[in-house]
């Protein structure tokens, strides 16, 4: 395959961001995948790692492209002719030329929208975020070097928006997923109400995912579940299940807190909360046999040695492989 040349390859960067743009404006920023945007643009996913690291690094990258209007403003506000008219003047100024902008550059119109109603700010996706806390950053500067009027810089920062976590604003979590049962449900999924208990379970989740795995919780719990009502049993299921292996205060998750987790979840998803009789064997097969199985791995089929490892006696650890149904590994020759 011939090597690519670098105005090929600049083209290819370009047409990535044009797709990234394209649908982040009509999905959203957490609904679009890079596989999305790679297909759009008639490219490979790997096209994209090569240009980019990953989809944050995709999203500053069509930040870039453009000044957002808040930077536009804070600009235009520090060139020196601005120090000639009145504080007012110059407010409405600034805010006309951003508005102007925004209006009549359609890329500059679409970037605007997707940063301002179109992403989150949650974990590496803060792109945005950060580029506008910078600007200010740049404009308190040049206040104190005496480039840039403060009366001005103190119009244009009227009203900052500072949004606290949803874990830290668990009043609006039952609002919030109401709205989004009622959402799915406009898009066609199964209808659903939810229950007290089940909105003071959601209260009391940390949601390092924000609003956005909220919003995914009650849609999976939509689309899954054929009960009319969401209780606090479903939720409990569903968090358990979706809940990532972290470290624990006192250290490293345990084999003892994964086997409680699961346990927890069996319980959760019977009906009356009490699972049928014979629970002790089926959770002792349940481990028992992958442990037998990784163990005769480790041997190479070995059952002398498995059973050594086991602490069992040859002749039961023979029994268990065929109670068990264990799939036997030959030794290599």
């Amino acid at each position: 395959m011939p090597r690519r040349t670098k105005a090929e390859a600049e083209q290819t960067r370009h047409k990535l961001l044009d797709a990234a743009e394209a649908l982040f404006l009509a999905r959203g920023v957490s609904r679009t995948s890079l596989q999305d945007i790679a297909a759009d643009a008639g490219t490979s996913r790997g096209a994209i790692y090569w240009h980019f690291q990953d989809k944050a690094d995709l999203f500053n990258a069509m930040l870039q492209r453009v000044t957002l209007p808040l930077e536009q403003a804070l600009q235009a506000a520090a060139e020196p002719s601005a120090a000639a008219v009145t504080p007012l003047r110059g407010l409405f100024d600034t805010l006309m030329a951003a508005l102007h902008a925004t209006v009549h550059d359609p890329q500059t119109g679409r970037v605007f929208e997707i940063a301002t109603h179109k992403v989150e700010y949650v974990d590496e996706l803060q792109a945005v975020a950060q580029r506008r806390q910078q600007a200010m950053n740049d404009m308190r500067g040049l206040i104190q070097q005496g480039l840039f009027r403060e009366d001005l810089f103190f119009r244009l920062n009227v009203a900052p928006v500072r949004l606290p976590p949803l874990r830290d604003r668990a009043e609006d979590i039952p609002d919030l997923a109401r709205t989004f049962l009622l959402r799915a449900a406009r898009e066609g999924l199964p209808a659903k109400t939810i229950d007290q208990g089940a909105l003071d379970r959601l209260k009391s989740h940390p949601w390092p995912g924000n609003v956005r795995e909220l919003e995914n919780l009650m849609r999976r719990m939509c689309a899954l579940y054929a009960e009319e009502l969401i209780t606090a049993r479903i939720v409990d299921r569903e968090l358990q299940d979706h809940a990532p292996a972290v470290r624990a205060d006192e250290g490293p998750v345990t084999l003892s807190m994964l086997v409680e987790r699961h346990l927890a979840s069996h319980f959760a998803d019977q009906p009356d909360g009490v699972p049928a009789p014979g629970l002790y064997d089926r959770i002792l097969e349940e481990v028992e046999r992958p442990l037998i199985q990784l163990t005769l791995s480790a041997t190479r089929g070995n059952q002398v040695r498995a059973a050594e490892i086991l602490g069992l006696n040859r002749n039961t650890l023979r029994k268990k492989i065929q109670d068990l149904g264990v799939e036997m590994t030959r030794g290599r020759r």
